[in-house]
């Protein structure tokens, strides 16, 4: 441990990362500036997220990540859809407040671009940022995400607090579905920060119509045809409003099966959404589902599943 303290052996960790240490070193938690002996660029990097495994260089390591990606997917891409243009390209770059530093081509062209907020360096591919435009933090600077997310977790209780829940454990993601208790009947249920953020969130079942989530509850599948995609969720066996939302948005009731109790339902949606993992799909966003829900389908071309047999099984 003394050696981690150490101004040498610290410098030699830097060293052995491929950083030459540019300003001398304060605490592990703190940016350092630093040179890339590879490149040539000018990092901040903190030795707790290189101790932890993360990247010394993102502009390497952009690069190294991004051209055999590109190359397999613009190979994939020409037989059956547009390229792109360099115009659309620098469009999604500026929507993120990204300036190309490198020439600038089709979506799949990687790009090297300077975030305009933190002066962070990085390599980006368009096409990718086209794709993941329904949420930030995805593709864009790495930096500035990482920010963000710390930003989450500070906010998430008073938010949480001010919308009459209590957040029970710390949230690992805007957009992830955390367990909270209603301040007003002690109800558990699962709302994301995002949800709570835009105003969509769902009020409390228990509160408003006296539905308890130790009674049974529903597992249901629907296909949306026109957006190519299935869907698996949950609600409660004596309340059909989901259904009819679902309904109503153009979906195709699939089947459904009851199972003892709302954490039950979860189990079971969880398996179900482990299974299609590799079916996941960035095509539809909140603008496809006004009802809510879109973060639980995948695309329907997967094979078919028989939920009966799969909830006969697991429960």
């Amino acid at each position: 441990m003394a050696a981690s303290r150490d101004p040498e052996s610290i410098d030699q960790e830097f060293c052995a990362l491929g950083l030459e240490p540019l300003e001398p070193f304060h605490r592990a938690s703190d940016l350092r500036v630093c040179r890339c002996v590879t490149c040539g660029t000018v990092r901040r990097v903190r030795l707790t997220n290189l101790r932890k495994g993360g990247v010394a260089c993102r502009w390497c390591h952009g690069w190294e990540t991004w051209l055999p990606w590109s190359e397999k997917a613009r190979a994939r891409a020409i037989t059956w859809k547009s390229l792109g243009t360099p115009e659309e390209s620098l469009s999604l770059l500026r929507a993120l407040d990204l300036a190309p530093v490198t020439p600038v081509g089709d979506l799949y062209q990687p790009v090297g671009a300077v975030c305009l907020n933190c002066g962070e360096t990085l390599v980006v591919v368009p096409e990718r940022i086209k794709a993941s435009r329904v949420r930030r933090g995805w593709y864009d600077c790495q930096r500035c995400a990482a920010d963000h997310r710390r930003q989450v977790r500070a906010d998430a209780p008073a938010l949480f607090e001010a919308h009459g829940l209590r957040l029970l454990k710390s949230t690992v993601g805007e957009y992830v579905a955390q367990p909270a208790e209603c301040l007003t009947c002690g109800s558990r249920r699962y709302v994301s920060y995002h949800e709570l953020r835009a105003g969509t969130a769902p009020e409390c079942w228990t509160c408003k119509t006296g539905i308890r989530v130790d009674e049974p509850h529903r597992v249901y599948l629907f296909h949306f045809v026109d957006l190519g995609v299935m869907k698996v969720g949950i609600t409660h066996n004596r309340d059909d409003r989901r259904f009819d939302e679902h309904c109503f948005a153009g979906g195709a009731l699939i089947g459904s099966t009851v199972v003892r109790d709302r954490e039950a339902a979860r189990l079971l949606e969880k398996v179900v959404r482990a299974i299609y993992a590799g079916w996941i799909t960035d095509s539809v966003g909140p603008e496809d589902f006004p009802q809510g829900g879109w973060t639980e389908t995948w695309r329907d071309d997967a094979p078919p599943l028989d939920l009966d047999a799969l909830t006969s099984t697991l429960l």
